[in-house]
């Protein structure tokens, strides 16, 4: 299983890096090409990747930490928090609604509705798009989808919702609000809401192909993480985080069952599962935890399983890399979840 990773990667044109860590040890660690590709600057271990929608896993995270705290429940109304100012939008949506992707939201991104992503130009223009309340002029005059608990539908909208949400009920910034519930009780200093305009040393620049030409991503996504992407990290810091959660240093052990677990079936046939903020694939007593990410200039995939202390770690600073490893990468996880 490894080993077919490991020949495909040989041959492949990565510009990127795959960890993997079984039993708490290193196996594999494949890094390949630049971080900046005008200046040839190559990747390292320490160089900081944007995740896309990885970064739900830390809106999730964020959000359980204010209920945990007592200030909301999973069945606290979003509205009775911040009031969406539209008729469209259904009063009901609770908070583990926003989470688990069963709101019934429109959104301003719907990945379902985009045929390329790459060429895809959102409605505000991205230099403005610097906290999550800069995006609500996207959620108006749109219909909700369905009912709110009615189904699945993934939405990116929902967890930019989320994240004006716990801005509202933690009086800091999105930015302020990760630092200190997540990277600071780590003790982490490179992971966090970077803007493009301020990136720090080693973050890699995120590349997409046009005309046969490569060109930097700044002017495809918004200048800072609205809470559904835009989050940096390396290999070694997310390794950290994941077990952290898993641990309890970040949330309440009650919590982090309820994240972890099984809320919302997507495949029956491959036991796989929606949480809160990750996906969860499940056999018997055994679990596996994952996210993912894609944008222009951003493809991402990380696994964790716990009790065997296995991790996957896979990103890249163009769009397809890590896609078109998705098979291997996907078997490395079905291998974990099965030991």
């Amino acid at each position: 299983m490894i080993g077919e990773l490991t020949k495909k990667l040989e041959a492949f044109d990565l510009s990127g890096q795959v960890k993997i860590v079984s039993k708490g040890q290193v196996i594999l660690d494949q890094i390949k090409g630049y971080r900046d590709f005008e200046n040839k600057l190559p990747i390292d271990g320490d160089t900081l990747f944007g995740i896309a929608s990885g970064t739900k896993m830390f809106t999730a995270i964020a959000m359980l930490k204010l209920v945990d705290e007592g200030k909301v429940t999973l069945d606290t109304k979003a509205a009775s928090i911040l009031k969406i100012d539209s008729a469209e939008y259904n009063p009901d949506i609770t908070i583990k609604h926003l989470l688990t992707h069963t709101s019934g939201m429109p959104d301003y991104y719907d990945e379902d509705l985009i045929e390329d992503f790459d060429a895809f130009e959102l409605e505000v223009p991205v230099q403005k798009l610097v906290s999550p309340m800069d995006y609500l002029p996207m959620f108006f005059d749109k219909k909700m989808n369905f009912e709110p608990g009615e189904k699945y539908k993934y939405s990116n909208g929902g967890f930019v919702y989320l994240a004006m949400l716990i801005e509202k009920l933690s009086g800091m910034s999105y930015k302020k609000c990760i630092e200190e519930f997540i990277l600071k009780p780590l003790g982490l200093s490179r992971t966090g809401v970077h803007a493009f305009n301020g990136l720090p040393h080693n973050t890699a620049y995120g590349y997409y192909e046009q005309d046969g030409a490569w060109f930097t991503n700044i002017y495809k996504l918004p200048i800072q993480a609205g809470g559904d992407g835009g989050i940096y990290t390396t290999g070694e810091e997310l390794y950290a985080i994941w077990k952290g959660l898993y641990d309890g240093i970040l949330l309440s052990p009650e919590l982090v069952n309820q994240m972890l677990a099984g809320q919302v079936l997507l495949n029956e046939e491959l036991n796989l599962y929606y949480g809160l903020g990750v996906f969860v694939r499940i056999s018997g007593n055994k679990k596996i935890s994952f996210i993912v990410g894609g944008d222009a200039g951003v493809s991402f995939r990380s696994a964790y399983k716990h009790d065997s202390n296995d991790y996957l770690y896979a990103v890249s600073n163009r769009g397809d890399d890590i896609w078109d490893l998705c098979d291997e990468l996907v078997d490395v996880q079905t291998y974990f979840l099965n030991q």
